[in-house]
């Protein structure tokens, strides 16, 4: 099957069964979770010798991930990476499975992003901690009035210049279908006047399952779309746009791209409408008559007749003519002025 595969260009994935978590897994992700000490270190480091801090924030972020990731045995096969710096800063979402999904998204982001989470993982030891040291953001989702404040730290820091890496499901699902996608992402690229950057994720779940605190290692495939734009978006037509942006990850992993990512157009249902309503309006146009142009009243007709016929009826003499006239007229009288002069 993986011969038939390699000839016909097709992905192959090659699955290892996770049985029991084996003292070797465990150590592996221990050693890339210990990496966190140094790296914290030199992030404290360049933020004293830069005196800036978003500096050691970043030089946190695009190594801590990276590091467990390879420590723990994870590759990631990504395709359309050059869409993860298109347009910065940029709202980026990604479908969440377990605790692995936040920090393949935090790799592929890397630098100048601030995470947001739910509530509870505030009081986690790990992703707390990270969260508070990293300017991530937790939401209370059980009450509306502090989400809403939240929301509005989170889209001021937007208008600062840093991405957003947050998933819209809300929550870790066990299962590899897509859950609901939430407001608060896109109101948040709303708000802020920036794209949505949608991060495929297809198979985290061989690398680790829902409530796994273990690494497995494995291939996790990654697709990056281009960034949405979301300018002409309105709060009425938000559930629609939402719908067509998860619609998006229906489709990828139920077909996923081999070659490269398929074209994308997430408005082509408002196009078609209005390509309709154009042409059932040309053909309405085509079906009326055109205004012919006011007839000539009759005394404007009689009038120009007259003065056709009147043109017509004395032609200019032509010059050869007047000039023997002229000589006549000066030879001899006419034979009324003769006859008077004998009398």
């Amino acid at each position: 099957m993986a011969a038939v595969a390699k000839r016909r260009g097709w992905p192959i994935l090659k699955f290892n069964s996770r049985g029991g978590v084996g003292i070797r897994r465990q150590l592996r992700t221990l050693a890339g979770l210990s990496t966190i000490v140094p790296v914290a270190a030199g992030a404290v480091g360049i933020g004293v010798l830069t005196g800036s801090r978003r500096r050691g924030v970043n030089f946190f972020t695009s190594t801590f991930s990276q590091l467990l990731l390879a420590t723990s045995g994870v590759h990631l096969n990504v395709i359309g990476k050059e869409n993860l710096t298109a347009q910065r800063p940029a709202v980026f979402i990604f479908n969440h499975r377990n605790q692995v999904d936040p920090v393949i998204a935090g790799a592929l982001v890397r630098d100048n992003w601030v995470g947001v989470g739910k509530k509870e993982l505030a009081s986690d030891p790990i992703m707390g901690t990270l969260g508070k040291l990293l300017d991530g953001v937790f939401i209370d989702r059980d009450d509306p009035v502090a989400a809403v404040e939240t929301l509005h730290t989170v889209e001021e820091r937007a208008r600062n210049g840093l991405s957003i890496v947050i998933a819209p499901e809300g929550t870790r699902l066990d299962t590899t279908e897509v859950g609901s996608f939430k407001k608060g992402p896109f109101r948040i690229a709303m708000a802020a006047k920036i794209p949505i950057v949608p991060i495929v994720i297809r198979n985290a779940e061989i690398v680790a399952s829902r409530n796994s605190t273990t690494i497995n290692p494995g291939t996790v495939d990654v697709a990056v779309f281009p960034p949405i734009p979301v300018d002409d978006w309105t709060l009425d037509a938000l559930p629609d746009r939402i719908a067509e942006v998860r619609q998006l990850y229906l489709d990828t992993l139920a077909d996923w791209p081999v070659d490269g990512l398929p074209a994308v157009d997430l408005y082509a249902e408002q196009k078609a409408a209005r390509k309709a309503r154009a042409q059932v309006a040309k053909a309405t146009a085509k079906r009326v008559p055109a205004k012919k142009a006011p007839a000539k009243s009759a005394a404007n007709k009689g009038a120009a007749a007259t003065k056709a016929a009147t043109k017509k009826a004395s032609p200019k003499a032509k010059p050869s003519e007047s000039k023997i006239a002229g000589k006549d007229g000066e030879a001899s009288a006419s034979p009324s002025s003769s006859a008077k002069g004998r009398s």
